[in-house]
């Protein structure tokens, strides 16, 4: 099958789980005997291969490169909003590379700096179109829903008037996955999608080599791994390890990830001053949950499916985790991990005095439970299941119309335990 996969980014550009995700798709479909070609923004135009991935690098027709964008001023940053919510240029440039490659199916994701114009350059070439909702671009221009340290409940003017065209534009697309069900019913309940079939398909992960968790909980320990950023709720964290540390001194909390800024690195070093917190940098995987016995999820937006919750669950670590987003629906309440009220500091630090203290039956318990449920993310089961999208996409490319008001979901590319006391 001929299949062009479109995101904002494509390694070595690889901004956060969405990228990691593409990536494994692309070289996995690839590696199935299937051709692939990746269209992605880049500083100039140009072609590469990658582990056998043809990408084609566009040009962004804009004011700047989405990645500089912290360079730039809240002006400047309108502007660019505006020229991004319909890109003619970019369609233009989506087309001329549809046309070169003439793919069966278009599978577009992140669509910053390329903007919803590709989704017009498919349909004119008459090209079905699965789209893969993995952050709140199309309802938000910051793609986030989260400001000024809170995550919004509603969306603000500005993001209904610059998100107008996009919804708009959702209409062409024939199919539309959630990587959560939060996600998806978050867009299918703004009107998003109208015409289009739907499904859920969680991202995939698959250890290098099989997990070996650490057996001494002599001292437990718990571990952070993601983007240090003030969304991800470490200060949170901190505050709960201060609370905890006035009780126990029989536990360590482990950080591992890059800080957003200089300034916020040096926020997190002084507030853990003088508590048990180490802060590895960046490392990978393996290596983070081979040293931790609990994971902690503290976030404070709801992210559409933390790629750490699934990772966790690989290396057969329990979460602690904030009740957001898609969380809710791969954390089962005493099964592989428990859950809080985001924010909530003295909540999580009584679960976490409840892990240190858990018994060691129970806490095996939870491990098995762990391993159990990563099997919903393995990558073979992950790629059966988009490639399904992608035959019933095109198979009834021509049937604009079903809307998900007719039966439309695809149900057996669903799949994964869903909390529902969210």
């Amino acid at each position: 099958m001929r299949i062009a996969i479109l995101n904002s980014y494509y390694a070595p550009d690889e901004v956060g789980g969405a990228e990691k995700s593409i990536r494994f798709i692309a070289e996995s479909l690839v590696e199935a005997g299937h051709d692939v070609k990746v269209l992605c923004t880049g500083r100039s135009e140009g072609r590469e291969e990658l582990n056998g991935v043809v990408v084609d690098r566009l040009p962004v027709k804009n004011i700047y490169h989405p990645l500089d964008a912290k360079k730039h001023g809240r002006l400047e940053k309108m502007v660019w909003h505006s020229l991004d919510s319909f890109s003619l240029a970019g369609q233009r440039l989506v087309e001329n590379a549809l046309k070169d490659f003439k793919p069966q199916v278009l599978h577009s994701n992140t669509l910053a700096g390329i903007s919803v114009s590709a989704w017009r350059a498919a349909r004119k070439l008459r090209i079905p179109i699965v789209h893969t909702l993995r952050d709140y671009y199309l309802l938000c221009p910051n793609s986030a829903m989260f400001r000024n340290g809170k995550q919004c409940v509603h969306r603000c003017g500005s993001c209904q008037v610059l998100s107008l065209p996009r919804r708009i534009a959702s209409d062409m697309v024939n199919t539309v996955v959630g990587n959560s069900h939060f996600i998806l019913n978050k867009h299918l309940e703004a009107g998003y999608f109208r015409n289009a079939m739907s499904s859920v398909i969680y991202n995939a992960y698959q250890p290098e080599r099989e997990a070996q968790p650490i057996g001494d909980r002599s001292q437990v320990i718990f571990g952070f791994l993601g983007r240090l950023a003030p969304t991800k709720g470490i200060e949170i964290l901190l505050d709960a390890v201060r609370t905890l540390y006035n009780q126990r001194r029989d536990f360590r909390l482990v950080i591992a990830g890059e800080a957003e800024s200089t300034e916020y690195e040096a926020r997190l070093a002084a507030k853990s001053a003088k508590l048990p917190v180490d802060f590895l940098g960046r490392v990978p995987p393996q290596e983070f949950f081979s040293k931790i016995h609990w994971c902690v999820l503290p976030s404070t937006w709801h992210e559409p499916l933390a790629r750490v919750s699934f990772e966790s669950f690989a290396h057969g670590i329990p979460l602690l985790a904030s009740r957001t987003g898609g969380t809710t629906e791969v954390v089962r309440e005493g099964k592989n991990g428990f859950l809080y009220e985001a924010e909530d500091k003295d909540a999580l630090a009584r679960l976490m005095l409840q892990a240190i203290e858990q018994p060691v039956q129970q806490y095996q318990d939870l491990q098995r439970a762990c391993f159990e449920d990563a099997k919903n993310f393995l990558p073979d089961r992950v790629i059966a299941n988009y490639m399904e999208v992608y035959r019933s996409t095109t198979n009834s490319a021509g049937l604009f119309g079903n809307t998900r008001g007719s039966g439309s979901e695809i149900q057996p590319a669903s799949h994964g335990p869903t909390n529902t006391n969210s």
